[in-house]
């Protein structure tokens, strides 16, 4: 396991290391993070016979990987992406890209000039948007407009 400077693994984290584990610098990786190079046969007699296969598991600088989230065997995360938290992350993440889900699909790109919208700012300190008199403020989970299901930025 090769961990780069500046890089945080936070509580319960799962590194299963039968092969490389490279992680860059000034990655976050939340808590219940699992990261596999591991696999067993898909079929059952070799299974059953011991047969196993290691694969590297490649993540590069400053990559955020959320809670939760799985990394299989064999994968490289790009530089600056982002893994959602719960994430299944079964093939290679481009760099910049933010996935989400399971198995994790790529979400569009931001729009330049994205913004919280109004009523929301009680939630994001420091946005353009306020809550003022009159206005009721409405809740929006943060995963809403991030699809990221973390309650910061």
């Amino acid at each position: 396991i090769h961990l780069g400077k500046g890089s945080y693994i936070n509580m319960g984290a799962t590194l299963l290391d039968n092969a490389p584990i490279r992680i860059g610098a000034d990655v976050m990786i939340g808590p219940n993070v699992q990261i596999y190079t591991a696999a067993h046969a898909l079929d059952a007699d070799e299974r059953i016979q011991g047969v196993e296969t290691a694969l590297p598991v490649t993540i590069e600088d400053r990559v955020w990987i959320g809670g939760g989230a799985v990394l299989l065997p064999g994968i490289t995360i790009g530089r600056e992406a982002i893994v959602g938290a719960g994430a299944v992350v079964t093939r290679d993440v481009p760099a910049g890209a933010r996935v989400v889900g399971n198995p994790a699909r790529i979400l569009p790109a931001r729009a330049e000039g994205f913004h919280v919208p109004t009523g929301a700012a009680r939630f994001f300190p420091g946005t353009r948007h306020k809550v003022g008199p009159g206005r009721r403020a409405r809740r929006y989970p943060y995963h809403r407009y991030t699809g990221l299901g973390c309650n910061h930025f």
